[in-house]
C-alpha cells in the first residue's frame, strides 16, 4: 500500500498535558539508555524508562513523553541514572514543556520518597522455599496448530488446577495438583512442620497419558473421607479416546487412593474444562457437574455439560438436560444459593457464551440467565468465584475474562464474531475471527494463513493489496456464511456481577490493573483482617499467534475490597503478592497457623504465599 503520514494532533483536540524529556548520559551511553522517570502529580505515580527500541529496523522517540491528562502540574520528578547513585530531582514542574536533563549534572545520591518505598511489612511473603514443594508442571510440546492451522489460541496449555483437602486424617491440608500429558497428577501430604511431601499413587502414575484440567476432593461414596476427581481435558486427543476420559480415585481414609473404573458406567469421554461438586437433588450426596470445554479438532462447535447423578456409594449416573446443551466452550462453574432457597444453583462461564445462571428446583435446572439480567454478557470468561463484596448476605461473583490488554476489541454493539465452518467443503472446518472496523467485519486472519488453508481463495488474493479491507461478506459468499456457526463476545473486561436482591445482576468491570492480561486465577478471602472481602487474581496466557504476542503483563494483584462492592489495587511491591510465568489457579490453603495460597502455573513451579496476620 502507499506511504503515509498521521499527523499527531492530540494536544489540540483533547487538550491533554505532557512533560517530555530530553535526557543526555554520560560515557558511551550519550542516549542516557536504562534511565529511569519517576513522576508525581495528583496523587498519581507515572513512570517511564528509557529504552527507545521499538520497531523493526526502526526507532520510537528517543524523547521520552509521558501524558498527565488534566493535570497542569507535577509536583515531583525524579530521573534514576543509569550510573549507580546518580539521580535528579526536580519539584514544582510545570506541564506542556520538555526537561533538558544532564547526567553530568546530578549530584543527588539519596532520597526518601514515600511513594517510591515498599510498605514496610507487606501482607504476604513467598515462602516457597520453606514449603518444600519439588515439584513443576511440564507442558508436552504439542501445537493446536499443526492440525488447526486458523486457530488463534492454543486450548492444550490450560492447566494445571489444584484441590485442597485433608486427605489423611491429620487435621493438616493437603492438595493435589494437576499434571500435563505425560505427566501425572501429584499429591503432596502437609508435614507438621508446615512442609510438603509427594506421595506416591500407582493409579494417578498410571494414568499419565491424560492431560489433567481440574480435580476437586469430596466424599463420592459417603465414607467421611475426600476422594479425589480429576477431569481430562485438551485439544490434542482424538475425540472420544479414552485419555478424555475423567476419572474418580476413592480414598481409603489415609490418602491412597484407587481409581474407581466403573464409577461412571457407559461414560462417554469428552473434552472436560471443569468439575465441580454439590448436593443437587438434596438427598444428602455430593453430585457433579462436568462442563465440556470443547470438541477436539472442531474447537467452535458450542458444547454443553453434564450432571453425574451420585447414587450415594460413588456410583453416577450420567444426565444432559437441555438447559446443558450447546451452551459455548465451558471453562468454569460454581454452585451457589442465589435465590435463598436452601438449594445450590449452578453457574456457568466459558468461550463465546454469557455467563450462565441456572435455577436449581429439586434438581430440575432452569435457565434464567437473560431474566438475571446477564443475556448481553457474551465474553471469553475463563473462571468465576463466590464472594459477598458489599456485605448484604448475596453471593457476588467475581468474573474473569480475556482482558483489555491484546490486539482483540469488542463491544455488545461491535462484538468479536467468529465464523466456524467448512467452507471449503474438504472435511475439516476453518476458523475466522472477525472484528468490527467502521462497520465492517473485517477478519484478523492473514492473507497467507487464509490461502494457504483455504487454496481456492488464492486466485482472487493474488497480492495483499486486493486482500486489504476485505470484510468477512466479501470473502466468503452468502450461501457459505449461511452455513456457519457464528460465535460473538461483546465484553472482554474481567469484572464483578453484583447481586441486587430481585433475581438480578450488574456486570461491573474490575479497575484498569486487573484488565492487563486474560484472568485465570481467581481466590477471594478477607486477607487484610478487615472484615472485607478481597480478591487475589493472577493470568498471563503465551499461546497465541505470534500476530497476537504473548499476553503476559500480570504480575499478580490483590484487590482490596471496601465493602461496597469495590476494589484498590495494591501494587506487587506493597502487598507482596507477586507472581509471574503463566497463573492457571490460586486456592487458599491453611499451612500450619498460617492462612496461605498455592498458585498453579502452566510449565512451572507452583509457588506458595504465606499471609503475614
Amino acid at each position: 500500500m502507499e506511504a503515509f503520514v498521521y499527523r499527531n494532533e492530540s494536544v489540540e483536540s483533547l487538550k491533554n498535558n505532557y512533560v517530555k524529556f530530553e535526557l543526555k548520559g554520560e560515557g558511551a551511553n550519550t542516549a542516557a539508555l536504562g534511565a529511569k522517570i519517576f513522576l508525581r502529580a495528583g496523587g498519581q505515580t507515572f513512570y517511564q524508562e528509557q529504552m527507545p527500541m521499538r520497531g523493526f529496523q526502526s526507532s520510537m522517540d528517543p524523547r521520552p513523553n509521558i501524558g498527565l491528562g488534566a493535570l497542569s502540574k507535577v509536583d515531583t520528578v525524579l530521573v534514576v541514572w543509569p550510573a549507580p547513585g546518580k539521580m535528579t530531582l526536580l519539584t514544582g514542574v510545570s506541564a506542556n514543556q520538555t526537561l533538558k536533563l544532564s547526567q553530568a549534572d546530578a549530584t543527588l545520591k539519596t532520597f526518601d520518597i514515600p511513594w517510591l518505598k515498599p510498605a514496610a511489612a507487606p501482607l504476604f511473603q513467598n515462602t516457597t522455599a520453606s514449603a518444600g514443594i519439588n515439584w513443576r508442571h511440564e507442558e508436552d510440546a504439542f501445537y493446536d496448530w499443526d492440525r488447526d492451522r486458523l486457530l488463534y489460541f492454543l486450548y492444550s496449555t490450560e492447566g494445571p488446577r489444584v484441590a485442597t483437602g485433608d486427605v489423611n486424617g491429620d487435621n493438616r491440608e493437603d492438595f493435589f495438583i494437576c499434571g500435563a500429558k505425560g505427566q501425572p497428577g501429584a499429591v503432596f501430604f502437609q508435614t507438621p512442620e508446615g512442609k510438603f511431601r509427594q506421595s506416591t499413587q500407582a493409579d494417578l502414575n498410571a494414568d499419565a497419558k491424560c492431560e489433567d484440567v481440574d480435580a476437586v476432593f469430596f466424599d463420592a461414596d459417603g465414607d467421611k473421607d475426600l476422594d479425589l476427581y480429576v477431569a481430562s481435558g485438551s485439544n490434542e486427543a482424538e475425540p472420544s479416546s479414552p485419555e478424555l476420559a475423567d476419572r474418580l480415585y476413592l480414598n481409603d481414609g489415609n490418602g491412597n487412593f484407587q481409581r474407581a473404573r466403573d464409577a461412571v458406567p457407559g461414560q462417554k469421554p469428552f473434552a472436560t474444562g471443569c468439575v465441580r461438586p454439590a448436593d443437587l437433588d438434596g438427598d444428602g450426596d455430593l453430585d457433579l457437574f462436568a462442563g465440556m470445554r470443547l470438541l477436539p479438532g472442531k474447537v467452535g462447535s458450542p458444547v454443553g455439560g453434564f450432571l453425574l447423578i451420585n447414587d450415594g456409594k460413588g456410583y453416577f449416573t450420567m444426565e444432559q438436560p437441555d438447559a446443558l446443551k450447546k451452551l459455548g466452550l465451558i471453562t468454569d462453574a460454581v454452585w451457589s444459593d442465589i435465590d435463598g432457597d436452601k438449594d445450590p444453583d449452578l453457574l456457568i462461564t466459558g468461550e463465546w457464551m454469557p455467563v450462565k445462571v441456572l435455577r436449581n428446583d429439586k434438581g430440575v435446572l432452569t435457565d434464567l440467565s437473560d431474566r438475571a439480567g446477564l443475556e448481553k454478557t457474551n465474553g471469553l470468561w475463563k473462571r468465576i468465584a463466590p464472594g459477598d463484596f458489599n456485605n448484604d448476605g448475596l453471593p457476588d461473583f467475581i468474573v474473569g475474562n480475556m482482558g483489555l490488554n491484546s490486539r482483540l476489541e469488542a463491544s455488545p454493539e461491535q462484538p468479536l464474531t467468529l465464523f466456524f465452518n467448512d467452507f471449503d467443503k474438504n472435511g475439516t472446518p476453518e476458523h475466522i475471527l472477525c472484528r468490527y472496523n467502521g462497520g465492517l467485519l473485517l477478519p484478523y486472519i492473514l492473507r497467507g494463513d487464509l490461502v494457504g488453508e483455504i487454496p481456492s481463495l488464492k486466485k482472487k488474493y493474488l497480492k495483499y493489496k486486493r486482500y486489504a479491507n476485505q470484510s468477512i461478506t466479501d470473502i466468503f459468499s452468502a450461501e457459505q456464511l449461511a452455513d456457519a456457526v457464528v460465535l460473538k463476545a461483546g465484553v472482554l473486561a474481567s469484572g464483578v456481577l453484583m447481586n441486587q436482591g430481585n433475581g438480578r445482576f450488574v456486570f461491573i468491570p474490575l479497575p484498569s490493573e486487573a484488565q492487563f492480561a486474560p484472568m485465570y486465577g481467581i481466590q477471594v478471602g478477607d486477607f487484610d483482617g478487615d472484615g472485607m472481602q478481597d480478591v487475589l487474581t493472577g493470568g498471563n496466557f503465551l499461546g497465541a499467534k505470534p500476530e497476537f504476542g504473548y499476553m503476559d503483563a500480570d504480575y499478580g494483584l490483590f484487590l482490596k475490597g471496601n465493602g461496597k462492592g469495590g476494589f484498590k489495587p495494591v501494587r506487587s511491591r506493597d502487598s507482596g503478592f507477586h507472581l509471574d510465568g503463566e497463573v492457571r489457579d490460586i486456592r487458599s490453603i491453611r499451612i500450619g497457623q498460617k492462612n496461605a495460597v498455592i498458585v498453579a502455573r502452566n510449565n512451572a513451579q507452583p509457588l506458595v504465599f504465606s499471609a503475614r496476620k
